[in-house]
């Protein structure tokens, strides 16, 4: 039988990344009905990839990108 531990799994829940990103259940919840984020189902769960939410912090995902332009940019103004 293989077993996976929680730190290397390829998938995660979205509770697990709303932990990760230090962000509300809600907000994972949203950036997926929004299709910002991609939800793989497994049966009924649903299921997020550890990589996609790790290259969120690492700013090299789509939407991580946007969040770090937007950080800039509120950075940019406040400095102004």
């Amino acid at each position: 039988m293989i077993t996976f531990s929680n730190e290397t799994h390829p998938l995660i829940t979205a509770d697990e990344a709303a932990k990760i990103l230090r962000i509300s259940k809600g907000t994972v919840h949203n950036w997926l009905s929004q299709k910002r984020l991609t939800k793989i189902k497994i049966g009924r769960k649903t299921f997020l990839s550890r990589d996609e939410i790790l290259g969120l912090i690492e700013g090299t995902s789509e939407l991580g990108q946007a969040i770090n332009r937007k950080q800039l940019i509120g950075l940019h103004r406040r400095t102004s």
